[in-house]
């Protein structure tokens, strides 16, 4: 096996193994560290906060809902809570829940779900087309769904 370091398995489903391939990946972990870099980066810029507050383990609300907002993003792109949990410095069951809690509570808030939307909106922008979020932009009639 340490000759196909760096290869990762590729398995598919109803495929017998002895059909499975071995293909070359990037570093998983710099791809997520990266892209969780640059979540937190347009975290910052659309909603004015420090990206040191970001990293940190401030409590202070809305800082925990950002963080949380970068982690659903995160999940919804095929990460896995263990590699998420590697990058973000929380345990695993940490970012289960509050996952969990932020996608429930997106049916009851909505002007989370605004801020959510507009955040996904802007995740494959480029840095210079961020759209800042400023909640008198997002009229009344726009939150109710």
């Amino acid at each position: 096996m340490d000759e196909i370091r760096g290869f990762k398995r590729m398995m598919a489903k109803n495929v017998p193994p002895d059909e499975w391939v071995y293909v070359p990946v990037e570093d998983v972990g710099g791809c997520i560290t990266r892209r969780y870099k640059y979540l937190l980066t347009v975290l910052t810029k659309m909603f004015d906060v420090s990206y040191e507050d970001l990293t940190g383990k401030s409590r202070e609300y809305p800082l925990p809902v950002y963080r949380t907002m970068a982690w659903c993003v995160l999940r919804d792109e095929g990460y896995g809570t263990k590699q998420i949990e590697k990058v973000v410095n929380r345990d695993h069951s940490t970012i289960v829940v509050q996952t969990s809690r932020f996608k429930e509570s997106l049916k009851f808030d909505k002007k989370l779900a605004v801020q959510y939307d507009v955040f996904k909106s802007n995740v494959n922008k480029n840095i210079d087309e961020i759209m800042v979020y400023v909640i008198k932009n997002y009229k009344d009639e726009k939150m109710v769904k």
